[in-house]
């Protein structure tokens, strides 16, 4: 009986039919096959982010555009409409001293006329100094030397 409860005592371990190890043998790992199926799905996956980032980046760009550029740019054309709006109209900037704004294309005709007539333009009513011109609006020729008498 002793021998008995020692076989009973030790783990049984199945053994495989003599054919298993010829099929063990022709499933083998396929080295190149696995590297050239993870080179791949690396490319895939390389593919796929780099169109992520630049679809993230284009709307990206279309909505800084949206938000930003449309915005400004609708602001400055009611700025610029406003400032096209009081070069073009008449009105008061200081009816206390009689100052009043005029049409630009007016107040270039009557600058015009007052320069042709030799008046001053009004600078020293504003408290402002009169502007000199710049040395390339005088068309002036050049004087003759002066002759010298020989000595």
């Amino acid at each position: 009986m002793s021998s008995e409860m020692d076989h009973q005592d030790e783990p049984r371990v199945a053994t495989p039919p003599e054919d298993a190890g010829a099929v063990a043998e022709v499933e083998d790992v396929n080295a190149p096959m696995i590297f050239v199926v993870g080179i791949v799905f690396t490319l895939v996956f390389l593919v796929v982010v780099i169109l992520l980032v630049a679809l993230f980046n284009r709307a990206e760009r279309g909505e800084l555009e949206r938000k930003v550029v449309e915005q400004r740019h609708e602001e400055v054309n009611q700025l610029r409409a406003r400032q096209l709006e009081r070069l073009g109209a008449y009105g008061w900037i200081d009816p206390a001293q009689g100052a009043v704004s005029v049409p630009i294309d007016r107040a270039l005709e009557l600058t015009r006329r007052r320069l042709a007539a030799g008046q001053p333009l009004g600078f020293e009513q504003l408290g402002l100094a009169q502007p000199t011109p710049p040395p390339y609006a005088e068309e002036t020729e050049p004087e003759p030397a002066a002759e010298q008498p020989p000595e």
